[in-house]
C-alpha cells in the first residue's frame, strides 16, 4: 500500500479531531447511546436487514431517477465506429446515424446478516467488532434499445452489411440492436449486461468505546476503530454487480453523548468522522465526459472521500421491558480523488462521487434484562424490530429496510 502526502494530511487531521473530541466532550452519540459494557460482560448481537427491492436512486441534484437511467445512452455515430462507417457510406449528415438509445430496467436486492460482539474490559472501556455478511443480486428486467428516433436498423439481408439506414430497408429492432451492443460489450472486455448475484463478507470493523463521563444526567464517550477491507470491491468488467466493500483500510472516530434528565427518556447524538487510506484499484478510464463505457482499464490510486455523520435519536422507555427509538441521521462524503500514471483525465473518474443522505428510523425493543435479574426469565436478551427509510439524498439509492435484532448477554 502506498501512503501519499494527501493520506498523511488526512491522518493528521483525523488524529487532531480524535483528541479534540476526546477532550471536549462535544454532545453527540450513536443510537447505541454512550453506554459501555460492565467489566467482564460479553454481548453478542445478530441482526438481519431485510431490504425492500431498490429500483430508484437520487441523482446529483437530489432528484429521483430509475436505476437503469445510469445505463441510458444514445447509440450514435459519435460513439460507435460501426455507425460512423454506415453514416459515411450512405452519405448521411454527420452525426445523424443512430440506432436509438438504450432502455434498461433493473432492480437491486440486498439481504444483510451482521454479527456484533462487545466485551467490557473495564467499567469504562469496551472493545468490539462488527462482521457483516451480504447476499446481493441484480435483476436486469429489461435491456433493449428504444428505436423511436433511430435512423439505422438491422439489415434483413444476411449476405449484406449488418447495419443499413432505415431509408434503405433497415429494420428498427430494439432487441436485435441490444444484442449487437452486448456483443460489443464483450469485445471491450465487459461481461454481458444481465442478472447477477453473489454473497460474501463486507468490510469488518473493530474498535473500542471509552466512557469518560458518567454523571447524571450526562453520559459521554468516545468510540474509535479501524475498517478492514475484507469486502469484495466493484468489478470493472461487470456493469450489474454490487460491491461488498470499499477496498481500503479506514479509521473512524465517534463522539458519543447521552442526556437522561427527562424521566423515561434518553436523548443521544453522535458525530462520526471516517477517513480511508489510499489504495490501488483497477478501473475503467472514461475517454470523454459522459462516457458510460470504456475499453481502457488501468490500475489507479484511489483516495476515497472523507465522510461525516450527524445522528440524533431518542429512546423512550414505556416499561422495564418495552422501549421505542426514533432516529435521524445526516451523512455526507466528499468526492474521491483518483490519480493514474497515464495521460488520461482521471478527474472524470472522481467527478460527482460525493454522497449525501438523510435517513429516518423508528424501532421497538423488548428486554428481558430486568426479568432475568429478578429471576423470572432464564435468558438476558434484547430483541428489536426497526424500520429505516432513506428519504432524501444525492448519489445514493432510494432505499428502505426492516431490521430485526437480537442481543444476548453473558
Amino acid at each position: 500500500m502506498r501512503f501519499q502526502k494527501s493520506s498523511v494530511i488526512h491522518i493528521t487531521r483525523f488524529l487532531i479531531l480524535f483528541f479534540l473530541l476526546f477532550l471536549s466532550g462535544t454532545p453527540s452519540a450513536t443510537a447505541d447511546t454512550a453506554q459501555v459494557m460492565p467489566k467482564g460482560m460479553h454481548r453478542v448481537e445478530l441482526q438481519n436487514k431485510f431490504w425492500f427491492p431498490i429500483t430508484e436512486r437520487y441523482d446529483t441534484r437530489g432528484d429521483k431517477q430509475d436505476l437503469g437511467a445510469v445505463f441510458s445512452m444514445p447509440l450514435g455515430s459519435d460513439g460507435f465506429p460501426a455507425l460512423a462507417a454506415v453514416e459515411k457510406a450512405a452519405g448521411m449528415t454527420p452525426g445523424s446515424a443512430t440506432l436509438g438509445s438504450t432502455d434498461v430496467d433493473l432492480t437491486m436486492h440486498y439481504n444483510d446478516l451482521i454479527l456484533y460482539y462487545q466485551y467490557g474490559l473495564t467499567e469504562k472501556l469496551t472493545i468490539g467488532t462488527e462482521i457483516p455478511y451480504y447476499w446481493q443480486w441484480t435483476d436486469v428486467k429489461q435491456a433493449t434499445v428504444n428505436t423511436e428516433n433511430a435512423s439505422i436498423g438491422i439489415n434483413p439481408d444476411s449476405s449484406g452489411p449488418p447495419l443499413i439506414p432505415l431509408a434503405d430497408g433497415g429494420i428498427a429492432d430494439g432487441n436485435l440492436a441490444m444484442e449487437m451492443l452486448q456483443e460489443q460489450l464483450r469485445g471491450m472486455g465487459y461481461q454481458r449486461l444481465e442478472n447477477w448475484s453473489d454473497q460474501g463478507f463486507g468490510d469488518i470493523l473493530g474498535g473500542f468505546r471509552y466512557q469518560y463521563l458518567n454523571q447524571s444526567p450526562y453520559r459521554l464517550a468516545v468510540t474509535a476503530g479501524i475498517t478492514l477491507p475484507t469486502g469484495q470491491i466493484d468489478d470493472a468488467d461487470n456493469l450489474a454487480d454490487i460491491e461488498f466493500g470499499r477496498g481500503s483500510w479506514g479509521f473512524f472516530v465517534n463522539s458519543n453523548s447521552d442526556y437522561t434528565g427527562i424521566r423515561d427518556l434518553t436523548l443521544n447524538a453522535t458525530f462520526r468522522y471516517d477517513h480511508y487510506l489510499a489504495h490501488s484499484q483497477t478501473r475503467r478510464i472514461p475517454t470523454g465526459a459522459g462516457a458510460v463505457l470504456s475499453p481502457v482499464k488501468e490500475s489507479v490510486d484511489v483516495q476515497l472521500g472523507d465522510k461525516v455523520e450527524v445522528e440524533l435519536s431518542s429512546i423512550y422507555t414505556f416499561t422495564d421491558a418495552l422501549s421505542a427509538e426514533f432516529l435521524y441521521r445526516y451523512k455526507y462524503q466528499w468526492d474521491d480523488s483518483i490519480t493514474g500514471s497515464g495521460q488520461f483525465n482521471y478527474d472524470l473518474l472522481a467527478e460527482d462521487t460525493f454522497k449525501e443522505e438523510h435517513v429516518g428510523r423508528v424501532g421497538l425493543s423488548y428486554s428481558t434484562l430486568s426479568a432475568f435479574a429478578a429471576g423470572t426469565f432464564f435468558l438476558p436478551m434484547v430483541a428489536s424490530i426497526e424500520y429505516r427509510d432513506r428519504f432524501a439524498g444525492k448519489n445514493v439509492s432510494v432505499s428502505r429496510y426492516i431490521r430485526i435484532k437480537a442481543a444476548f448477554f453473558f
